[in-house]
């Protein structure tokens, strides 16, 4: 990701309503607009796949949620908040008309995933300690290119899923590969695997 200097130091208000002038999407570091880099097309059809299939499980089990993609949330930063955007993060639906026209999430996500691109350490570090200080239950890093490096990994370098499940103060991280399932706190009843979550995307 590169910083462009276009307003110094935003407040994550300031964040939600700034007009960069262009498409791209950005996130708040520091105060800074970070360009998000570009995604593939596999990283887009993950995030598609899981966004249908947890909205099917919602719409199933008639729970007042909602998935959301790339939607700007609140976290702590080293000064200032910080404001990122999550690939697919499961909320509840806003419950007044003030409450939908409100931009960004306000409230806690019952789930959040990343899919790890180039700025995989983003997902490993600074967004474990955020989304675990928004306690954030369950949280989900799809290594799908297997490109986190092997001293990063329990399991080895690899195509994996990042488990990560909040216990007390902070997250119990699990690392699944191949055909082994995937156990999810928010959506019990949902069978997946790392195999069965990146073939969707191919």
């Amino acid at each position: 990701m590169s910083a462009i200097q276009l307003q110094p130091h935003l407040t994550f208000e300031e964040f939600l309503d700034y007009d960069t002038g262009t498409e791209n999407l950005y996130e708040l570091i520091d105060g800074s607009l970070i360009a998000m880099s570009e995604p593939s097309r596999l990283h887009q059809r993950i995030a598609r796949y899981l966004d249908l299939t947890f909205g099917d499980e919602i719409e199933r089990l008639e729970l007042p949620w909602e998935p959301v993609r790339n939607t700007a949330i609140k976290v702590p930063g080293r000064n200032l908040a910080d404001g990122r955007r999550p690939d697919l993060a499961i909320v509840t639906i806003p419950q007044t008309e003030e409450e939908s026209q409100t931009k960004g999430i306000h409230t806690t996500p019952h789930m959040i995933v990343e899919i790890a691109s180039s700025n995989w350490g983003e997902d490993l570090k600074r967004k474990v300690l955020a989304y675990a200080h928004l306690e954030v239950p369950e949280y989900w890093v799809i290594d799908y290119g297997g490109q986190i490096p092997e001293k990063h990994c329990d399991r080895g370098k690899g195509v994996k899923t990042i488990v990560y499940t909040l216990q007390g103060y902070g997250y119990v991280k699990q690392e699944f590969v191949g055909d082994e399932l995937i156990p999810c706190r928010t959506f019990p009843e949902v069978k997946l695997t790392t195999n069965l979550v990146v073939r969707a995307g191919k």
